[in-house]
């Protein structure tokens, strides 16, 4: 009965330490956001106000309108000029046409017309006329000195004398011959046109330079609209940020008062300690020894079980005696630092580590330099020039082997490319910390020269990248342009590595291997199962197995 008491009473204790413990964290982060939402409310309104300034200042309304709309009216504007200066032109033709027809210029030509209706200059210039007809008549009859001619002539003298005085008072300083004080209908008429189309003239010229000056300004506003454009999204950019931010706090804020409220506990009472109806014996040692000698009967059992069922490779000798290869390496398992997926979006592996970059050189590196030498005397004959990495299923470590490999090789001096021919899950680029944009597959296809897309990544050692993943990657890599590749390959380096997708299922790596030296085979006990490699086997030509 006291057993079960304190038991309950440390049930209680235990959920109200739990309630207390999770208000005094909600407490605690209350605290926090008040003192940063404040802040984070005043980097809201810093952002808005830089953003309304820059508008106001640059007069931004839409910019994407105002730029679509500038190119319009700057098309507009030059069709205009240009109808405007063809207008122009056209006046200045009939412009001189008229000039050369009425024998006088606009301005005289106006000076003109105005004292030919004249009256007080008409009316002199006639008794002007009429003397000097006179003064004609007269010399026919009498001598130079006669009264009469000496009179007319100091007439004529006179009425010039008047008519200069008059002409002076319409036209001022202009210089007018006599000829032009009467002029007829057709000339004045001349005259008349000559005056409107200087008019229009003189109106076309500042239509033309208002134009311009127009269309300047909007070319100018136009060039600046990228700057503008740029910073305007800059801006936003930091006013989004600063909103979510802000919003986020407050959303945060909401959650804590009301789990600062909350009384409900992270555990709940499932049964309370109960008193017992009476005492247990001391039997309590056989149940003990007789549950433990059950339970490790039916846990042998179980081991048995599940070993038959599991038709997984365990071992590298289960893997040697299935495939029947020898091994030329065996490679220890790298500690993952019990991280199971990579951290890049979309990737769903952990990306391969590289000795002497990303973990210690041994004992890793030591198995790479006794599978390098194996490699050589394998091939004592020939010189190996080109190889096929792959393995029977996803997950076994081909990859690691392919990258890894060609460090090795580098490190001892031979110049190698490490292509990646996986052109279904490609992984390359994430090891070496390469882009993928133009690759292996640019190539093949001609989009890229091998100069551009090949990248170096330490010394003696080049990576090609997979490149753009393709619809049909068995068909290109069975084509010419991949047997000529391969070609030209083996006369840049000394070795090339080809990183390829399993054999389980996919043609990739066989259709690889009949243009290379052949294929290493990747084997990872506990990953790969006896269907799987019987498969491989039996389905493809493979030289060169290595375990790890």
């Amino acid at each position: 009965m006291l057993a079960a008491k304190i038991v309950n009473e440390v049930i209680d204790s235990y959920i109200d330490l739990n309630i207390k413990a999770n208000q005094n964290e909600a407490l605690i982060a209350k605290e926090v956001l008040v003192t940063e939402v404040p802040k984070a409310e005043e980097i809201v309104r810093r952002a808005e106000s830089k953003l309304r300034v820059f508008k106001e200042q640059n007069k931004v309304v839409v910019l994407g309108q105002e730029a679509s709309a500038a190119v319009d009216t700057i098309s507009k504007l030059g069709n205009q000029i240009s109808q405007a200066l063809a207008q122009l032109d056209d006046v200045k033709g009939r412009l001189g046409q008229l000039r050369s027809e009425a024998k006088i210029d606009s301005q005289q030509g106006v000076i003109a017309s105005d004292l030919s209706q004249a009256p007080g200059v008409q009316k002199v210039l006639i008794q002007l006329q009429e003397t000097e007809s006179q003064l004609a008549i007269e010399r026919t009859r009498f001598s130079p000195e006669h009264p009469t001619i000496t009179s007319l002539q100091e007439k004529v003298v006179a009425l010039q004398s008047l008519l200069k005085e008059r002409t002076g008072q319409v036209a001022g300083k202009a210089q007018i011959t006599e000829g032009n004080l009467q002029i007829g209908q057709l000339r004045q008429s001349l005259i008349a046109d000559i005056t409107r189309a200087q008019a229009e003239r003189v109106g076309l010229e500042r239509q033309i330079a208002t134009l311009i000056r127009q269309q300047d300004a909007y070319i100018k506003r136009a060039n600046n609209l990228p700057r503008l454009e740029q910073s305007q999204r800059e801006l936003e950019r930091k006013l989004q940020a600063a909103q979510t931010t802000y919003e986020t706090l407050l959303k945060k804020r909401q959650e804590i008062d009301i789990a600062q409220n909350q009384k409900i506990p992270n555990a709940r009472v499932i049964s309370y300690a109960l008193t017992p109806d009476k005492a247990e014996g001391p039997r309590k040692i056989l149940f003990i020894i007789g549950g433990g000698g059950v339970g490790l009967f039916l846990g042998i059992i179980f081991a048995f079980g599940l070993d038959l069922i599991d038709r997984s490779v365990k071992t590298v000798k289960e893997a040697k005696e299935v495939l029947r290869y020898s091994v030329l390496g065996v490679i220890p398992t790298q500690a993952r630092n019990g991280k199971a997926h990579s951290s890049i979006a979309g990737l769903d592996r952990a990306i391969p580590k590289i000795i002497g970059r990303d973990i210690p050189y041994f004992p890793v590196g030591n198995a790479y330099q006794i599978l390098q030498v194996n490699l050589k005397f394998l091939c004592s004959d020939k010189p190996l020039k080109s190889i096929v990495i792959t393995s029977s299923v996803a997950k076994e470590g081909k990859s690691d082997v392919s990258a890894n490999l060609a460090v090795t090789m580098a490190q001892a001096g031979r110049r190698v490319l490490l292509v990646d021919a996986d052109m279904r899950n490609p992984i390359q680029h994430h090891i070496w910390g390469l882009t993928n944009a133009m690759g292996l597959s640019n190539v093949i296809v001609g989009q890229a020269s091998l100069d551009t897309v090949v990248q170096e990544v330490m010394p003696n050692l080049e990576v090609l990248t997979s490149g753009g993943l393709p619809p049909n990657p068995v068909a290109m890599l069975d084509s010419q342009r991949m047997a000529t590749l391969i070609s030209n390959f083996g006369i840049d380096y000394d070795l090339v590595i080809f990183d390829t997708p399993p054999l389980s299922g996919i043609a990739d790596a066989a259709v690889l291997s009949t243009l290379t030296d052949g294929i290493l085979l990747v084997v990872r006990p506990g990953v790969v199962d006896l269907n799987s490699a019987s498969s491989a086997k039996e389905s493809n030509p493979l030289k060169y197995p290595a375990y790890w």
